[in-house]
């Protein structure tokens, strides 16, 4: 709603913005032209949103390799953690895709997010009506019909 107002208001256009691919860029004047109106200074608020923006990735990074590598070891203690190399290996893989397509960018990484999201998701599909099929037959034999 902020970006709308902006644009309907005349002192920012994003449109114009979005429409050369600058999206990053239209987000950054957005933030600048808030900060700008409700505090006097817009950079303090910038840097809190890129510290912010970096904890929320680190952390979802982090939990992210945590669970993987915690399913992929074989024989895991019940209550040892997964090797921190595992863990490192799949912090980079899972960073690697991500700065793949950050350095891609614009509708090429959009076309292969679509892409690898249709291949892994076709199989899948077969994977949840099993999993239904058996929770209704699991709830029939244990609740009866």
């Amino acid at each position: 709603n902020t970006s709308l107002f902006l644009q309907l208001e005349g002192s920012l256009d994003l449109t114009a913005l979005v429409a050369r691919n600058m999206t990053p860029e239209a987000i950054i004047a957005t933030v600048v032209a808030v900060g700008d109106r409700v505090i006097p200074f817009a950079i303090p608020l910038l840097l809190v949103f890129v510290t912010l923006a970096i904890i929320f990735a680190a952390t979802t990074l982090d939990s992210a390799s945590y669970i993987l590598a915690s399913v992929a070891t074989r024989e895991q203690a019940e209550v040892r953690e997964p090797a921190r190399w595992h863990r490192c290996f799949w912090a980079v893989v899972l960073s690697s895709v991500a700065l793949s397509l950050m350095f891609v960018g614009g509708t090429e990484s959009l076309r292969a997010v679509q892409s690898a999201s249709l291949i892994v998701a076709l199989p899948l599909i077969a994977v949840l009506v099993l999993m239904t099929l058996s929770f209704i037959r699991w709830l029939r034999q244990d609740h009866g019909s």
